[in-house]
């Protein structure tokens, strides 16, 4: 992504961010006192990089995998492989954002 490209996403995710601000005002909250919110336009992998590091480096996969039929009862093995990355990460940034927060994680 070019140095444009880039700017670009960071001003719309800039009015996003704002359009929620007004948006949360007018809805109130769901749990509690804390006001709903909803990130939009951010990556499994983007999430990685930011949690795990820059040298966390993913390799894009087809759009066909990506766009696949998850609720179908075949699933290729590229789709498997998707979805097993896909889970790892997700349980990898969790685990770093609990170790910033000084939550003791494992045994």
């Amino acid at each position: 992504m070019g140095k444009a490209a880039l700017a670009r996403e960071r001003a719309k995710a800039e009015r996003d961010d704002e359009d929620e601000d007004e948006d949360e005002d007018e809805e109130g909250t769901d749990q509690g006192n804390r006001p709903a919110k909803v990130v939009r336009g951010v990556s499994l992998e983007r999430m990685a990089r930011v949690a795990l590091g820059q040298e966390m480096r993913l390799a894009r996969w087809p759009a066909k995998v990506a766009n696949a039929d998850w609720g179908g009862h075949r699933l290729s093995e590229e789709d498997w492989m998707y979805a097993t990355r896909d889970a790892y990460l997700c349980f990898e940034i969790a685990a770093r954002c609990l170790q910033k927060l000084g939550v003791p994680i494992g045994g």
